[in-house]
């Protein structure tokens, strides 16, 4: 049991929140005006969709970095992990994932009202 209390994370649970909310919001928007009228209920549910896959996709990841039992970066005690390397892999992720998406995206033509 760790001496630290869980106060400490308040600050960054409130930041990650407002983030969620943000992004939420701002996707929410982008879907909803640059959809045509007719497949807006479809792009929203895809956007819901996407979201829940990333949500999905932290098990298989969990698995993958926790496959060796003598060697567990997230283990049930977490001051015998390696945390900062399962950190580390997420961040490499998102970038590899921007990245992806700042190529994806360069080309793309807002519709306008």
């Amino acid at each position: 049991m760790s001496g630290i209390s869980v106060m400490w994370q308040a600050f960054q649970f409130s930041l990650v929140g407002a983030s969620e909310i943000l992004a939420a919001i701002t996707s929410l928007e982008f879907f909803y005006s640059q959809a045509p009228i007719s497949m807006r209920s479809v792009s929203q549910s895809l956007n819901l969709f996407t979201n829940a896959l990333g949500s999905f996709l932290v098990i298989p990841v969990l698995l993958m970095v926790n496959s060796d039992p003598n060697n567990e970066w997230v283990p049930t005690n977490l001051d015998e992990g390696h945390l900062d390397y399962y950190f580390f892999l997420l961040a490499s992720l998102m970038g590899l994932t921007l990245m992806v998406f700042a190529y994806v995206s360069k080309d793309y033509v807002y519709k306008t009202q």
